[in-house]
């Protein structure tokens, strides 16, 4: 699911594209019916999600792949569905805690994926954090509480590839600017060219998409 837009934006787009499909979506009650359509959580700014999750609840059973079928055929070009599967529950995200994440990064002087990887689990070890405002007040964040894993891939068509997976069980949640923080501690000159969530993991260990 490609998609750089902000959230009301990506919702309505979907929206769109249920309706397009002829779905039976359900809705809210009440004076102001709401589609009962959840995004499971929100990208980045100027981020695109490669394996997204979207919780639709049907006025009526549609079998998964009368609903593929329906979607394929209004979907709009940059936005794929690559699975459909039935969910009885309140809520198919509760068990979400964990979210992967690519970055891509251009630098003048490219290091050596081990080399970067030592230097940042070094650099995390000495209790790496960064400062963000929050409610008007400074809060720092310790990057190694965070981070369950971080990987140097090395040097790709578009750039340098940082791959890492980060906790989303704490009171915060670990930005995708706040990685480049600790990047570009280690390459100054690093800049981001692209950034991609790969997929939202789920507690018990399985991926989630």
């Amino acid at each position: 699911h490609r998609d750089l837009h902000s959230f009301p934006t990506r919702r309505s787009s979907d929206l769109r594209t249920f309706r397009r499909a002829g779905l039976p979506l359900a809705y809210s009650g009440g004076f102001n019916p709401q589609p009962q359509l959840v995004i499971a959580r929100p990208l980045p700014v100027c981020a695109w999600g490669s394996n997204e999750l979207l919780h639709a609840r049907f006025e009526q059973a549609v079998a998964p792949l009368e609903v593929m079928k329906a979607l394929a055929k209004a979907t709009p070009p940059g936005l794929s569905f690559l699975s459909v599967e039935p969910y009885e529950g309140k809520s198919p995200f509760a068990e979400i805690d964990q979210e992967e994440y690519r970055l891509v990064f251009c630098t003048t002087s490219p290091p050596e994926p081990s080399e970067l990887d030592v230097q940042a689990q070094a650099l995390l070890a000495e209790g790496f954090n960064v400062v963000r405002d929050h409610k008007g007040k400074q809060v720092s964040l310790t990057l190694a509480e965070y981070l369950v894993a971080f990987e140097a891939v090395g040097c790709g068509e578009a750039g340098y590839n940082v791959s890492y997976t980060a906790r989303l069980d704490l009171q915060r949640a670990l930005r995708p600017a706040e990685v480049m923080k600790l990047l570009q501690q280690l390459v100054p000159d690093a800049q981001l060219l692209e950034l991609e969530r790969i997929r939202l993991i789920a507690s018990n260990g399985r991926n989630q998409v």
